[in-house]
């Protein structure tokens, strides 16, 4: 197999002999033309959708179709939060079109295709998915990530960053919330559009992408159902959950798992691992804030609570087998490692849990899901491109982590079906139409904040770029010096490393160890990074979210190897900045060292991942 690891073997040796990492080749085809596409963590933000109880109607915009009036959150919103929310709108347009251009018919959503749950966005998804498919023939299967019921039923909610006239933000809030309910004030819209659905609103939107049985369909059951059944009723579909010390009283726990056969011979397993634990398991009751929400409960939680689902997914399993479908399986969460095996080196740099390590299967997790039997699993939630693998009884079950539309690096995942493969493409949606149609929107509010809000004024650089590639990257910039190093960070590494030039850093680590070679390191810092030693933080995310994608040339990550290996020549006690460094290094190290993740094949009888050049 042709891993990456031998081209940066190969590279080392030179240093800068190689510019940038082999890129795979498109797929071509396989032995079966069945493809199905997945978008995951869509996030989708309806910014011309209207408020059905309300006449405020947001910003007056130039769109190709004419005037139009948008509903959009700030950009200092945008900026402090892991997704974009505005542009998801533009994205999966770009995204569904690309679709169409390559005659894919099946597309799943692994979760997270809402904002978050909001009757706004879900009739504008609902809308749209409807038009892709009477016009194109396209077939939609959702299962609900840990944002699209945010909790179990629903609750009360809004936002107070909506954009306003001259820059200025609104809130807009649900009719049931506290804020609204103390009267509408200036600056305060009240509307339902922003409650947070529960699962039966949501579903009662989406039945006809997946949710229900569709007469195209060649089978579908549901874990609680009759198999093939035609008719289904939401109040049958769901777990039992029943007080501690009380089995006599319980709830009726939703649940949207299904099986569907969309065409002959091609079994798509949609599993709803959401887990959302009771904040009172004593007084169950079905308000949605009496729970938890689902974000960093996944598989972990769904083995205790949930465990009647991996009965379900066996048995699937030995079906396929027995009647010779083809079986893919979706959810929301993963169902493996997806840091590359750093995760011992990031609890000791940053603390147990941190880094969305809390999201993190068990590795007895990940064996449990693997011993159902199941090979081939694709996932969302983590926002980032990669591929996981482990090892069951008699099988090894493949782990794709889908990256998300609203995110760096854009993108979505295409399977193409073979017998004894499967073949991955991750294709990068850099190009998008109309993905500054709202810049001068963010001017007016970057001129507001300029004037009156200085302190929380963001880079507008980021409304400077050619393409929404440069886009989510600058916005992941931002998210970085905006939240992720005032969070997640060792302040004492940040200030060390964001105050030094590299000649300073270099320098300074020589100070502790002879053997460090301050003028190599110097020259090719300074010529792969223009003396930026914030770009060690930008490109340890860039590496993190992307992956085998990540626009870090392979040159740069031979250069954090080197840096790497210089440091661990070194002796640095475990309280030194400098040994910090190293683990950042080591991290970044095993991030470019990865199973690949771009374009693919996985080899269902031997368990190997080949990269596709």
């Amino acid at each position: 197999m042709f891993k990456k690891s031998l081209i940066l073997g190969m590279c080392f040796s030179v240093l800068l002999g190689c510019q940038s990492l082999d890129k795979a080749a498109p797929v071509e085809g396989g032995d079966s033309p069945q493809k199905v596409a997945f978008l995951a963590d869509i996030h989708f933000h309806n910014v011309y959708g209207k408020l059905h109880d309300n006449q405020y109607l947001g910003l007056s915009t130039q769109t190709p179709d004419g005037e139009k009036h948008a509903l959009i959150r700030s950009m200092g919103a945008q900026l402090k939060s892991t997704r974009l929310f505005n542009e998801t709108y533009f994205v999966l347009l770009a995204a569904l079109d690309d679709l169409v251009k390559r005659d894919v018919k099946l597309v799943a959503l692994p979760g997270d295709f809402s904002d978050d749950g909001q009757p706004l966005h879900l009739r504008g998804l609902a809308s749209i998915l409807k038009r892709y498919k009477e016009e194109h023939g396209m077939r939609f299967f959702a299962i609900p990530g840990n944002h699209d019921p945010v909790r179990p039923f629903t609750t009360a909610s809004g936002k107070k960053d909506f954009l306003g006239d001259n820059g200025q933000e609104v809130a807009i809030y649900s009719l049931d919330d506290k804020r609204c309910a103390q009267g509408q004030t200036d600056g305060l819209v009240c509307s339902n559009d922003l409650q947070k659905w529960g699962y039966k609103e949501i579903v009662a939107t989406l039945a006809d992408f997946g949710f229900y049985p569709n007469s195209q369909d060649k089978y579908f059951e549901t874990p609680f159902t009759q198999a093939n059944q035609k008719q289904f009723i939401f109040e049958e579909r769901y777990f039992k959950w029943c007080e501690t010390n009380n089995p006599t009283k319980c709830i009726a726990m939703p649940d949207t798992s299904y099986l569907v056969e969309p065409i002959d011979g091609l079994w798509l397993l949609a599993i709803d691992a959401n887990v959302y634990q009771p904040k009172d398991d004593e007084h169950l009751t079905q308000k949605g804030e009496d729970f938890k929400g689902s974000s960093g409960a996944g598989y972990n939680a769904l083995l205790q609570y949930k465990p009647e689902l991996l009965n379900w997914i066996t048995d699937v399993v030995q079906r396929a087998k027995k009647q010779n479908k083809q079986l893919v399986a979706f959810s929301h969460f993963p169902m493996t490692d997806f840091y590359d095996a750093a995760q011992p080196e990031m609890e000791t740099l940053f603390g147990k849990g941190k880094q969305q390590m809390a999201r993190m299967p068990l590795l007895s997790t990940a064996k449990v899901l693997a011993n159902t039997g199941l090979q081939v699993h694709v996932a969302g939630h983590m926002h980032i491109n990669d591929t996981g693998s482990v090892v069951g009884e008699h099988n090894t079950l493949f782990n794709i982590q889908a990256p998300s539309l609203a995110a760096y690096r854009p993108g979505y995942k295409l399977l193409t079906l073979s017998d004894d493969f499967v073949d991955v493409e991750t294709v990068v949606l850099d190009e998008v139409p109309r993905f500054d149609e709202l810049f001068g929107h963010y001017k007016d509010e970057h001129s507001h904040l300029r004037r009156y809000s200085p302190s929380k004024l963001w880079n507008d650089k980021i409304l400077e770029v050619g393409n929404y590639g440069e886009f989510t990257d600058h916005h992941l910039q931002e998210l970085i010096r905006l939240r992720y190093l005032p969070r997640e960070w060792p302040d004492d590494l940040v200030t060390y490393v964001s105050e030094h030039t590299f000649t300073g850093l270099f320098e300074t680590i020589a100070l502790e160890c002879d053997s460090f070679n301050v003028d190599t390191a110097v020259s090719h810092a300074n010529t792969l990074l223009q003396g930026k030693t914030s770009e060690l933080f930008n490109d340890f995310y860039r590496l993190r979210n992307a992956d085998s994608i990540a626009q870090v040339s392979g040159a740069r990550q031979v250069f954090y190897i080197w840096f790497h290996r210089a440091l661990n020549q070194c002796s640095f006690k475990q309280d030194d900045l400098n040994y910090k460094l190293s683990l950042m290094l080591e991290i970044m190290a095993k991030f470019s060292n990865a199973q690949p993740s771009d374009t693919i094949r996985l080899h269902l009888e031997t368990g190997e991942i080949k990269e596709l050049n």
